[in-house]
């Protein structure tokens, strides 16, 4: 057989030589080329970038970005991270502030409420303070004038027989005599007795030395109706008798008149002395018997027509 250059060439797949092949595996630029891009993917990439590029250019600098890419979402400033507005710092201390005025509103209130019930307690402490003293005034006063007496009765016992000579408007004396507190007339006679709860003060004040009067107020049969105060303490309404017509044209409502006495009568003066009228029975002869014992009295003009004066005789100052 002959030398090798006389072998058999096998024919190659794409219908070339071998010996192409073999001289692109020697250059090695044989390999398989890549594939072509896709143009949406490339346009996609290209919107994207611009999107991150836009993005950097609208954040502000000093702000950290949240992130760029594809459905990423920039975060404005005071928001949160669910877009909703962040709380304002100096919003919340002003509400810790109001809060605390509002404690601090509300302590004060509590401390005036506690105060004002103390000042409650301490007024109602005095209050009670107060109407204890006023009890033990009244108790004094009542002590002072335990013989202070104005009540009326009906006579216990009447004596027919001056109880017939009597009137109505009579005055008559108390006395404690045998054994009973009885009224006598100005003869001395006992006209009834007094049988009443108070009768005992009257009894112990009348050993004291304390006067009083009984005046006659109804008589109805064999009733007897008086009313028993201190003797010489006086507050009536009088019509005065003999009115000096010389002097009348000179008094007036609320006049202040003077009271004197002789030994026969009882008269109301003026400041200048002018006689006014006299003092009628049965007044005349009790003021005399006060007057003799060191009693004084004023009379003060209740009315003046030309048919009467009604004055109104009372104790001067310091009598009781």
């Amino acid at each position: 057989m002959g030398g090798g250059g006389g072998g058999y060439d096998r024919p190659s797949s794409n219908g070339g030589s071998r010996e192409g092949s073999g001289d692109s595996d020697e250059d090695g630029s044989s390999s398989v080329p890549p594939p072509e891009p896709d143009p949406e993917e490339e346009t996609t990439g290209d919107q994207s970038d611009e999107s991150n590029g836009t993005d950097d250019e609208a954040t502000p600098e000093g702000s950290p970005a949240t992130g760029g890419g594809i459905g990423a979402s920039v975060v404005d400033p005071g928001e949160g991270p669910n877009g909703t507005p962040e709380e304002d710092d100096s919003e919340a201390e002003e509400e810790d502030t109001d809060s605390k005025t509002d404690e601090h509103e509300s302590g004060q209130e509590d401390c005036e409420v506690e105060h004002e019930e103390e000042r409650d307690d301490e007024d109602t402490e005095n209050d009670d303070n107060d109407q204890e003293e006023d009890e033990e005034d009244d108790k004094d006063d009542d002590e002072e004038d335990e013989c202070l007496i104005a009540e009326l009765t009906l006579l216990h016992s009447p004596n027919p027989e001056p109880l017939g000579d009597a009137t109505e408007g009579d005055i008559c004396s108390v006395r404690f005599q045998e054994k009973a507190v009885c009224v006598v007339d100005s003869q001395g006679r006992t006209i009834g007795a007094i049988a009443e709860p108070w009768v005992s003060t009257l009894k112990e004040c009348i050993e004291q030395g304390r006067q009083y009067r009984a005046r006659i107020l109804d008589i109805d049969g064999g009733k007897c109706e008086v009313r028993v105060t201190n003797k010489c303490l006086v507050h009536q309404a009088i019509n005065l008798t003999s009115v000096n017509t010389a002097v009348r044209d000179q008094l007036h409502p609320e006049l202040f008149l003077s009271v004197e006495t002789t030994s026969e009568e009882v008269f109301v003066v003026t400041a200048d002395e002018s006689r006014v009228g006299d003092v009628p029975e049965p007044w005349a002869q009790l003021l005399k018997e006060c007057i003799e014992q060191g009693r004084s009295y004023q009379a003060e003009v209740r009315d003046v027509t030309p048919e009467y004066c009604k004055i109104n005789i009372r104790n001067g100052t310091g009598d009781e």
